[in-house]
């Protein structure tokens, strides 16, 4: 084994295990959650001291990453809302929607997964999300000052947001701008306030902040958007949640390798496991069915999507890992099945 070799002992844990065959997954029967209630019980064990010292490392060497995205919440009588609940192998939380507080609780939810797991934390940046209320802001005499100065603003609160509260960085969605109301005269500058944006962002977090927070760019498809800012990004997301055939990913592949720097390591793909119907046809919710129908021969019978994206890697090398928007909702398979799955089969050396 070359990074996951622990012999957990059955004294204490009461966890009996044969040879070297659980993975870290296995061990979120210790219910870690627990630790924000009762840090005296787990977390003073030593034999768990040793597995959460093995699961940072683990996270500190070369592997395939897995993250998944939340709509982080308190906690609850269900066991998939707070950051702890979820397996303790992710190394990326997205949160959506982030607040611009935090609660106690969430503060120490926080700190407790970074500091005794390992796990980094993103603070979720949509800018489809800042597009209809800019709008609302300027009209064409004062178009540049005061969109100008909305940007700005904005910026600033998620800088202070992610700095105060200890983010470990950020995941920032530039998918293109969804301002319905906007007209092409406001797209005219899209690329140009992008570009600001990724370039304030890429000097504080990211491989050229010379800090250790994080900087993740999804929509990498969109490639205009990143005009000079392409290396500031420490892996670039291809959002393939939609994606029902290979080509699409080869496609989305093929417009992210153009980028200057980009190397096979830093490609994330998606699937979504949110709370709605896979379609007309298929009443499962896409957490149930496991993403949606995914065609790998022809019209033939469909797979999930998760599991054909899991498949897929690049014609040459293999692919940076794989995200799952809503995560969360994969505690109702089983306690997180899927998402374990797809960390064991992309790290078999961890079993």
């Amino acid at each position: 084994m070359k990074y996951l070799g622990i012999i957990l002992s059955a004294i204490g844990l009461m966890i009996i295990i044969n040879s070297c065959s659980k993975s870290w997954t296995d061990y979120s029967a210790l219910q870690v959650q627990n630790l924000n209630q009762d840090s005296n019980t787990a977390l003073n064990n030593k034999t768990y001291q040793t597995y959460l010292a093995n699961l940072r490392s683990y996270k500190s060497s070369k592997h395939s990453i897995v993250m998944g995205w939340i709509e982080w919440g308190d906690k609850t009588s269900t066991a998939n809302s707070t950051l702890n609940d979820l397996p303790d192998s992710l190394d990326f939380i997205s949160i959506l929607n982030p607040s611009n507080t935090l609660s106690d609780e969430k503060k120490q939810d926080l700190s407790s997964v970074q500091k005794n797991k390992g796990t980094k934390v993103l603070y979720n940046l949509n800018l489809q999300n800042w597009d209809d209320s800019l709008y609302s802001t300027f009209n064409k005499i004062g178009y540049l000052l005061n969109v100008d100065s909305a940007f700005q603003s904005q910026l600033d609160s998620v800088i202070l947001a992610i700095n105060s509260l200890g983010y470990d960085g950020v995941d920032v969605n530039v998918e293109g701008m969804n301002c319905s109301s906007c007209g092409s005269f406001f797209y005219t500058y899209q690329t140009g306030y992008y570009n600001r944006i990724l370039d304030t962002l890429g000097k504080l977090y990211g491989p050229h902040s010379n800090t250790e927070k994080f900087l993740l760019v999804e929509g990498a498809t969109t490639a205009s958007l990143l005009s000079g800012t392409e290396s500031y990004f420490n892996y670039y997301i291809a959002n393939t949640n939609d994606y029902s055939w290979y080509y699409q990913v080869d496609n989305a592949y093929a417009t992210i390798a153009q980028i200057p720097g980009f190397t096979n390591d830093k490609l994330i793909i998606t699937t979504d496991f949110n709370d709605k119907s896979v379609s007309a046809d298929i009443s499962d919710k896409l957490w149930q069915y496991g993403g949606i129908p995914f065609y790998t021969n022809g019209s033939g019978t469909p797979i999930p999507s998760s599991t054909a994206l899991l498949n897929w890697n690049p014609t040459s090398g293999l692919k940076g890992g794989m995200g799952i928007f809503y995560i969360n909702y994969d505690y109702f398979n089983n306690d997180f099945t899927i998402t374990k799955n797809i960390i064991k089969t992309l790290n078999p050396s961890g079993e």
